[in-house]
């Protein structure tokens, strides 16, 4: 039986999830604690613009200065969410742009969504045409003479539930002030160094040498990428190079792999470069939140390594 694109396997243990979306990237398991940490990944001030909304999940495109034209290309770097991710991270204050939508009806906040806000009003101001969106294009169709989209019998959901949340193509999000410590906090909670680098970071994470710390994982991370695929790459290409190896062993849901590339891109860019050509001065919570986010990948990959080894 052919896979969906959007396949996430099984998820928090229990449930086996599939988004009905060809997307650049995907959710991860169901926590509020991994949306704020793949928000977190980005430099503060980042803003997030919705793409596209399927499944009560949104795909974001990062506000980084990346000029294509076609914003689902992979070059740029994407983000996708639960919609009650989004609901809990606006509950705790941590961002910014989660309005809910309580004066329209479930089938007309649907509508809205897969018109967008332009085409819905015009809809909704008496302009008989409806369709879809079909391979990302809208394909109109009359309305029956009949129909009114407007009608207000239809049943209101209850407030702040995924269903009422007013996010919509364009609709733009970015993390609060308040959010970025509590990014430190959650990252420095499940810090688990690799048994590989334990004692060598360990040493420098006592010394206070965080940006030490950081260097060295992000050695260690590109070492153990071009061990598995077999090149001498660095960088953004080395990224797409793991990602295409993982690819095609085959045995990893494309759905995964295509979210780590984001996530991987966006350490490069934002963490490992920003200090390996300078000495810096780390705050602590800052810099353990730095360690942890590149440690996981560290052995994320030492993990990629043995099934592919063994499979």
């Amino acid at each position: 039986m052919a896979r969906l694109p959007g396949e996430l396997g099984w998820v928090d243990g229990g449930t086996w999830e599939a988004i009905h979306a060809d997307w650049p990237a995907y959710p991860g398991d169901r926590d509020w604690r991994i949306a704020l940490l793949r928000l977190g990944d980005f430099p503060q001030g980042t803003s997030f613009t919705c793409l596209d909304i399927i499944d009560q999940c949104a795909l974001l495109v990062a506000e980084i200065g990346i000029s294509l034209a076609d914003r689902f290309d992979e070059r740029h770097m994407h983000v996708a969410l639960r919609l009650e991710e989004l609901l809990e991270l606006d509950g705790r204050g941590l961002v910014f742009g989660i309005d809910i939508e309580d004066s329209l009806s479930t089938e007309q906040l649907h509508l809205k969504r897969t018109l967008g806000p332009d085409l819905y009003d015009r809809v909704m101001s008496g302009e008989q045409v409806i369709g879809g969106i079909i391979d990302r294009e809208f394909k109109p169709m009359p309305l029956p003479d009949n129909a009114d989209p407007s009608d207000g019998d239809w049943a209101l959901a209850d407030d702040r539930t995924p269903e009422r949340v007013a996010m919509f193509e364009g609709s733009q999000i970015h993390l609060t002030a308040a959010a970025w410590p509590e990014v430190e906090h959650v990252a420095r909670s499940i810090l688990h160094l690799p048994p590989s680098v334990h004692d060598r970071i360990s040493v420098l994470l006592q010394s206070g040498l965080f940006d030490s710390a950081v260097r060295d994982l992000g050695a260690a991370l590109e070492s153990r990428m071009r061990s598995v695929t077999g090149t001498n790459d660095y960088g953004q290409r080395l990224v797409d190079r793991y990602v295409q190896s993982m690819l095609d062993d085959g045995t990893f849901l494309p759905a995964r792999v295509r979210s780590l590339r984001q996530e991987l891109r966006a350490v490069f860019k934002f963490v490992r470069n920003e200090f390996a050509h300078a000495l810096q001065d780390i705050p602590p919570a800052r810099g353990y939140a730095l360690v942890s986010r590149i440690s996981w990948h560290v052995r994320d990959v030492e993990l990629v390594a043995e099934a592919m080894r063994s499979g």
